[in-house]
């Protein structure tokens, strides 16, 4: 063993009788000139199990000029879903020499750009990246080229915000349709969809695409059925956050339009499940029932959803596949091969905001 009790590469030639060379062919990743027979290739690794002997990952970063680190550059308001989609990124790295270094800080263009600023000189070898909204010609579409001149491979989540990045997302248009094709065939027909006013911003490029998408979907699938669509946007100017008192306040006027329409819709999408939660806090007050008098789905798959009462029926994103599909990505990537969008489906998740209509509804 070296000084500070590391076992070397040539404690392992040693125990198993062959040249440091040879365990350099068996222990890499990569190809060599030197052939080894299965049988001598075994008896390296067991050689190598047998004393604990690990990568030494400094000296090869040294050695290959990489850090074997993959940088993800995440946004404040993405928090609590970027949980799930590390794990699925480091399960991808795991079984590599790389580790995932993940920071954030804010939410917003001017945040993200100081953070790109530093993966120009910090030695990430690849960066993960959920973009903020900003125009064309702003900096972090500046940054992000600037990356990728430099040879740095740049994929991003969530969202497409920087053009010739590949992406790995949730079909959104789809989601929003499932959740309007569940409640066309438990039988609702005067169906609504609520999101925010936000949802045709063009402005920026990826702004809001998410909104915009679902809203795209429920609109397909009420046109499939010969339903008229109803749209309710709600005012989510400024700044907020993730909680449901924001969307409480938020959706309290929706809600008092839902409730007092004539006829009532009897089924209800939304933008997602914080959406939801607002509006069944501000339709109880109003004495309307979910699911009895209005169907509810929401989109998120949220922890909160599941403890409301009744417990919503959701649209769930694949957030884990996201990272795990990102982390084989960026992987590819450093390897040298060229990748394409990953859009990703998503799944229906049936609780009990959802039935179908009662009667109640139908004589309101």
């Amino acid at each position: 063993m070296d000084p500070t009790g590391t076992v070397t590469m040539a404690q392992v030639a040693r125990r198993a009788g062959v040249s440091r060379s040879a365990v350099t062919a068996a222990l890499s990743n990569r190809r060599t000139t030197v052939g080894l027979h299965p049988t001598t290739r075994a008896q390296i690794l067991k050689a190598a199990a047998e004393l604990g002997y690990r990568p030494n990952i400094l000296s090869r970063s040294f050695i290959k000029q990489r850090s074997y680190l993959v940088g993800m550059l995440g946004r404040e308001v993405f928090f609590l879903f970027m949980l799930e989609t590390i794990k699925g990124i480091e399960d991808v790295l795991e079984a590599t020499d790389y580790s995932l270094l993940a920071y954030y800080n804010g939410s917003w263009a001017e945040d993200q750009a100081r953070h790109l600023q530093k993966s120009l000189s910090r030695r990430v070898d690849g960066l993960i990246i959920v973009g903020a909204p900003e125009h064309p010609d702003g900096p972090n579409h500046r940054l992000v080229k600037q990356l990728q001149r430099r040879g740095m491979p740049v994929a991003q989540v969530y969202r497409s915000m920087f053009p010739d990045v590949p992406v790995v997302m949730m079909d959104d248009e789809l989601s929003g349709y499932l959740a309007t094709r569940h409640l066309i065939e438990l039988g609702h027909r005067r169906i609504a969809h609520v999101t925010h006013s936000g949802y045709e911003d063009r402005e920026l490029p990826g702004k809001e695409a998410d909104a915009r998408q679902r809203c795209d979907g429920y609109l397909r699938a009420m046109q499939e059925s010969g339903l008229e669509a109803v749209v309710y946007p709600f005012d989510r100017s400024g700044d907020f956050g993730l909680g449901s008192n924001d969307y409480t306040g938020f959706c309290a006027e929706v809600a008092g339009q839902l409730a007092s329409r004539r006829p009532r819709c009897t089924g209800v999408t939304t933008y997602n499940d914080y959406t939801t939660i607002g509006l069944m806090h501000n339709l109880s007050r109003m004495g309307v029932r979910v699911p009895q008098d209005i169907s509810i789905v929401g989109y998120d798959n949220a922890e909160a959803g599941t403890l409301m009462r009744p417990a919503l029926t959701t649209v769930k994103p694949k957030l884990y596949d996201i990272g795990h599909a990102s982390g084989k990505m960026i992987l590819q990537m450093l390897d040298g091969q060229e990748v394409g969008d990953v859009v990703l489906a998503p799944e229906l998740v049936v609780r009990g905001s959802t039935a179908a209509p009662g009667v109640a509804a139908e004589e309101a």
